[in-house]
């Protein structure tokens, strides 16, 4: 995938994918103005490209507070009818 990114992410320095399971390095190269990244996400994800070096640590550090958090809840929308259909109906909500 090609992306295009705005001129102030120009100096990017490292692009990763997240997902509900962790942070995940993927191959990618600087392209004129963006990125391309070869990677094959099997679910939902996002990518991130950024000009900090520090930032994916950051990002898994606060994934791991939000795991944390829905443990305390035994809340767990991926494997819990319930709680999913929790989710459901609070995005009904505005």
């Amino acid at each position: 995938w090609e992306f295009r990114l705005p001129a102030y992410l120009g100096d990017t320095k490292d692009v990763f994918r997240v997902d509900a399971d962790g942070v995940y390095d993927v191959k990618w190269e600087k392209e004129n103005d963006g990125v391309e990244i070869r990677d094959k996400a099997s679910r939902v994800a996002i990518y991130v490209a950024t000009p900090e070096t520090n930032l994916r640590a950051s990002v898994e550090q606060e994934r791991q507070k939000l795991v944390a958090a829905e443990a305390a809840l035994q809340f767990d929308p991926a494997r819990d009818d319930g709680d999913f259909g929790q989710l459901v109906e609070l995005s009904k909500t505005k």
